[in-house]
């Protein structure tokens, strides 16, 4: 039986730290104020902030990244979609896999633990507005905090009652950690919106225009409109309902894009991207077993000290597996596993099958020996143009130029 969503260390601790910081507000907010009128008019608007946080934040764990039927594909262009090999089925425009979540989500911007979750097209708008709440909920508190400590040190009450002293001291160091880092993020947050271009999709751009030369033309990202439409694209056109937490506009397969672009510019691009790292791809065989230690320890200082990020996946290798390395770093390697205990995996085992890896851990195949060039034809074949066993279209090199140059035509 499969866990609620709220059973997880994520939500667990988001739970207790907003717990903490609005009662611990409230104990201080009436603990210090002699004014009782004050005090319940700052409790209205801290409990109503209060109340907002926690229903935006419930909105956007349950609401979810948003999800499309499980047998979809359009009537035609299914040369132009990626193909998920671990969920079987093509994926809509914008749409990439969270192997956390196990499955395809559209729109998708990152996984965030502390919801236990992606953020992706259905939740966007809720966790927005979390993180709205969450920095003026947190500017109140500190406002309430800040001038309960001044009264305390102005009228010499520190000494005489330590002990409430240090409760302020307390919830306001907690009220300024959270609101300082939860600002960090909601500005990144309304960047993304206002730009209408996640992360994953900024990474994208980032390797369109480094794959291109300087005469070409850049590629143009098909779905930044006008801010105020970017926007709207999220929260939606009426202001009535920009505040509420809701699902975000739209239905997650279809985008408006802008002039000169159609609904599978972005895809066309990530399939050339791919095709361009299969290209430069080398393979290795695995000459000492790793098991997916996450700092590298024991395969000394410098692999340990420079190991890639928590959140990238490590891939487990044993002796004699063979692996298709797409990118490297001084100390380790990126890559997939083709082969394990001398058996062909199958393209949906290679697609779980990926992440970093001690170098020294491989050897690279002498591109010359007859066993390269048996491998090459194997793999790389294999790799640029998948296997149609299940029962869908792929494209290799030479038709998807001929599939460009003719929608360039057609543009």
């Amino acid at each position: 039986m499969k866990c609620p969503k709220i059973v997880h260390w994520g939500p667990l601790v988001t739970i207790c730290l907003i717990a903490f910081h609005t009662l611990g507000t409230e104990i201080v907010l009436y603990r210090t104020w002699r004014d009782h009128e004050q005090p319940v008019y700052h409790s209205i608007v801290h409990m109503g902030l209060a109340f907002m946080l926690v229903l935006s934040y419930l909105c956007s764990m349950y609401l979810g990244p948003g999800e499309f039927p499980m047998a979809w594909e359009p009537a035609d262009k299914r040369e132009q979609l990626q193909y998920c090999y671990q969920c079987e089925r093509f994926k809509p425009p914008r749409a990439h896999h969270c192997r956390e979540c196990g499955t395809c989500c559209p729109k998708m911007d990152h996984h965030c633990p502390w919801i236990n979750g992606c953020v992706g097209w259905k939740n966007q708008k809720a966790f927005v507005l979390f993180l709205l709440y969450v920095v003026l909920d947190g500017f109140h508190s500190m406002y309430i905090i800040g001038w309960r400590a001044y009264l305390l040190v102005h009228f010499g009450l520190v000494w005489r009652q330590p002990m409430l002293f240090a409760d302020v001291f307390l919830v306001g160091s907690v009220a300024f950690a959270v609101w300082l880092a939860v600002g960090v993020l909601l500005f990144f947050q309304l960047r993304i919106v206002l730009r209408n271009r996640s992360d994953i999709e900024a990474w994208i751009m980032l390797k369109a225009d480094d794959r291109r030369q300087p005469e070409e033309e850049p590629f143009a990202f098909p779905y930044t409109l006008s801010r105020r439409a970017n926007f709207a694209a999220v929260f939606g056109p009426s202001p009535l309902w920009w505040f509420i937490p809701t699902a975000s506009h739209g239905n997650g397969l279809w985008w408006d894009v802008v002039e000169g672009c159609d609904q599978y510019t972005l895809t066309r691009e990530q399939l050339a991207q791919k095709r361009a790292k299969r290209k430069e791809a080398q393979l290795m065989r695995v000459t000492q077993p790793f098991n997916r230690g996450w700092f590298g320890c024991g395969w000394g200082h410098q692999t340990w000290r420079t190991h890639p990020s928590m959140d990238d996946e490590r891939l487990a290798v044993e002796v004699s597996d063979l692996l298709l390395i797409t990118r490297d770093k001084k100390h380790w390697l990126y890559g997939e596993k083709l082969t394990s205990e001398g058996e062909d995996l199958s393209m949906a085992d290679r697609a779980k099958a990926h992440g970093w890896m001690p170098r020294t851990c491989a050897q690279e195949l002498d591109t010359h020996s007859d066993e390269y060039a048996e491998l090459a034809g194997e793999y790389f074949q294999l790799t640029t143009k998948p296997v149609q066993a299940v029962g869908k279209s792929t494209i290799d090199e030479e038709t998807n130029a001929d599939m460009e140059a003719e929608t360039k035509k057609n543009l």
